[in-house]
């Protein structure tokens, strides 16, 4: 499967747009050309490249209502800047990164040495880029389990390839958002637990992913049980990395179709959903509890967006109201 990843909005909090999000388009393997050549046909039918700040309403919607024919799915995460002021962010950086740090106490050196550097590394990470890997944690998270209890029942063999295809911030360049993915997301998402697995699907193209039985024993914990895979089964920085790249947009159709999609979420979350198809929008999501189909993020777990902001409210729950199904 591909997933193509983009953002919108630049994070500050005395703008007008204070949401900020980020947002992944999952397209399976078998349908990518499929999809390529749509995107293609339709750029020369509008006479240039699909850009979502520029998209007339029409072809917007256009794009959102004949993407749904394809086996796609999205998922964003998003946050609301005007509740996460600085002092906000830094203070949730230092617990996070002294809870990782210390929280348990170990006496394994591999995994002290992968916390403690894991833990230095959120620290100097400076605010924004702290704020967008904690998006990025929370929008791969939902990618993959979403992708796994998905494919698991009607494409199995998409769960044999993983390719992760994200927008740069300069085009051949290597910036800090880049070394993000590594230095951040990934140690993180290698200590989350393992991926949920349903009975009776078919992960039999999933199994290479599986972490080996001299790599398990580096993760034996201080209670001295022999781990199985069972206990630590997937090898994540594989899924991630295997195939990882950050390619000019102007080369790659996904990358602008994401586009499309995650200017039209961003222009939803701050007010300007008038001329949006909000049906085609949302059968582009999964169904699931909660109902919101945008994961909204807050470092505080005191702050409710959505009691406070009336009209948000009422675009996620037009939004919900036409998710379709995961479970076939």
């Amino acid at each position: 499967m591909h997933t193509f990843i983009d953002e919108a909005g630049r994070g500050n909090p005395l703008d007008k747009k204070s949401f900020t999000c980020v947002g992944a388009l999952t397209i399976p393997d078998s349908q990518i050309e499929e999809v390529n050549q749509w995107v293609l046909e339709l750029e020369k039918q509008q006479g240039g490249l699909l850009k979502g700040r520029t998209l007339l309403p029409d072809m917007r919607n256009k794009i959102l209502e004949e993407l749904a024919n394809f086996d796609v799915f999205v998922e964003c995460a998003a946050i609301d800047m005007k509740t996460h002021p600085d002092s906000t962010t830094s203070e949730h950086q230092q617990k996070r990164a002294s809870y990782i740090e210390s929280t348990p106490v170990t006496v394994n050196p591999f995994l002290q040495k992968i916390r403690s550097a894991f833990a230095q590394k959120i620290r100097k990470t400076s605010l924004p880029l702290y704020l967008q890997a904690n998006l990025t944690w929370l929008l791969i998270e939902l990618v993959l389990r979403h992708a796994t209890i998905y494919y698991s029942q009607k494409r199995p063999e998409e769960l044999g390839d993983f390719h992760w295809v994200i927008d740069p911030k300069q085009a051949g360049q290597v910036t800090n958002f880049e070394n993000l993915w590594v230095e951040l997301v990934l140690p993180y998402l290698q200590c989350k637990p393992p991926l949920m697995s349903i009975k009776g699907h078919d992960y039999s193209c999933f199994e290479r992913f599986a972490v080996s039985d001299e790599d398990i024993e580096l993760y034996r914990t201080d209670s001295g049980k022999k781990l199985s895979k069972e206990d630590y089964p997937i090898d994540l920085k594989k899924i991630m990395t295997e195939n990882l790249c950050f390619p000019d947009d102007k080369d790659t159709p996904g990358l602008r179709l994401v586009d499309v999609i995650v200017n039209t979420i961003f222009r939803c979350l701050n007010g300007s959903s008038e001329s949006i198809n909000l049906n085609s929008l949302g059968r582009l999501f999964f169904l699931r509890d909660p109902t919101s189909c945008i994961s909204l993020l807050t470092l505080e777990k005191t702050v409710n967006i959505t009691k406070t902001n009336k009209e948000l409210l009422k675009i996620l729950q037009s939004l919900g109201a036409v998710n379709r199904p995961i479970w076939l």
